[in-house]
């Protein structure tokens, strides 16, 4: 063939990554990453193979450039020796862990009594009766009721924390 050998015939990667992603992989702050590990600067194929990850999540995952951006900087600050690699698989494989969900900001609550476990969750504290040793009235919270000397001061352990009085362990007053 005169001329030479033929070009070989285009791919497509080229021209399906994003200008945009391109950008954004280039933005990344691969110096910090570089300072913190001692290694070396990622290579232009590096950044366009971490470019076309990160246009495909926004393809096919519907990822915004912001998000892309926040998941690349979580990404990288935990990147190690080859970050190339760590950021394309945050982009693929692993998008879900380093994607935080699109939580509404009026979250709804649970039925109440659907399962013991939520029952058991949003059961209320029992009420404390009243104790004549502490000398809290009844539905005083644990907190308030201490140990007193017979002069009234509080009683206190050895770190100078106030001791509870046994009240606060049963359902009914000791002194009773």
């Amino acid at each position: 063939m005169p001329g030479g050998a033929a070009e070989p015939p285009a791919t497509g990667g080229e021209a399906s990554v994003s200008s945009e992603a391109v950008e954004l992989a280039r933005r990344l702050p691969w110096r910090a990453w570089s300072e913190r590990t001692g290694k070396r600067l990622p290579s232009r194929l590096e950044l366009r193979r971490v470019a076309a990850a990160i246009t495909n999540a926004m393809a096919e995952h519907g990822v915004s450039l912001d998000e892309a951006a926040e998941v690349g900087c979580r990404a990288l600050a935990k990147a190690g020796k080859n970050p190339a690699t760590f950021l394309v698989n945050a982009f693929t494989t692993k998008l879900d862990e380093h994607l935080p969900a699109d939580l509404a900001e009026e979250q709804l609550t649970l039925p109440v009594g659907e399962s013991e476990s939520s029952a058991a969750e949003t059961s209320p504290e029992p009420v404390l009766p009243a104790c004549e040793l502490c000398g809290a009235a009844e539905g005083d919270p644990a907190e308030a009721r201490v140990k007193r000397r017979r002069g009234g001061s509080i009683v206190r352990d050895v770190a100078g924390v106030p001791e509870l009085c046994g009240c606060t362990q049963h359902r009914t007053c000791p002194a009773a």
